[in-house]
């Protein structure tokens, strides 16, 4: 992880170790697979609760995060706690972003979810690519992850595997069949 993040980022990585506020401060958002929100805060107050820095906000304002999942900004005055999965996981992302990272980590945001949410999760994810953010893709879906990706890495056992372009792995029938497929 320290190699790629020194590379994809363009910086070096924070110090072990660091507090989380501190690390955030640094350019580095993280978008957990468990989805973790404040179930009864609003999802408005959720998206409070990213901002790095109130007096000088990043590329992304609440409105901007309200209006690429529009099922949010229905439930923008509701506890977070009634949301669905998906919705959960919009909105762990929608608060990660409102951090202004440089990049971002994202861990399995589609697993579990409906394939409509599941689109829209992709949408999202290359729409953050688009603005310059770095992302850090942990993903089994090879459908998102080709899609989204400039490079690829498998991990087997704790090691790295395998790395190239989306293009490359795509012809690398025994890379998938020892390593992804059952």
């Amino acid at each position: 992880m320290r190699f790629w993040a020194a590379t994809a980022w363009g910086g070096p990585p924070p110090p072990s170790g660091l507090e989380s506020h501190k690390i955030a401060r640094l350019g580095l958002g993280y978008v957990p697979e468990s989805r973790d929100i404040f179930p009864t805060m609003t999802v408005r107050q959720n998206l409070v609760l990213g901002v790095k820095d109130m007096k000088n906000p990043g590329k992304y304002s609440i409105d901007q995060m309200l209006d690429m999942f529009p099922n949010l900004r229905a439930r923008a005055d509701n506890q977070a706690g009634v949301l669905s999965g998906g919705e959960k996981q919009m909105l762990t992302m929608c608060r990660t972003l409102m951090g202004d990272p440089d990049l971002i980590i994202i861990d399995e945001p589609t697993e579990g979810l409906a394939p409509k949410i599941v689109q829209q999760i992709g949408d999202m994810i290359a729409e953050i690519a688009k603005t310059g953010v770095a992302i850090l893709l942990i993903e089994q879906k090879l459908s998102i992850a080709l899609r989204i990706a400039h490079r690829v890495y498998v991990m087997g056992h704790g090691e790295i595997v395998y790395g190239g372009t989306p293009e490359d792995f795509r012809t690398r029938d025994d890379v998938r069949a020892e390593w992804l497929e059952v």
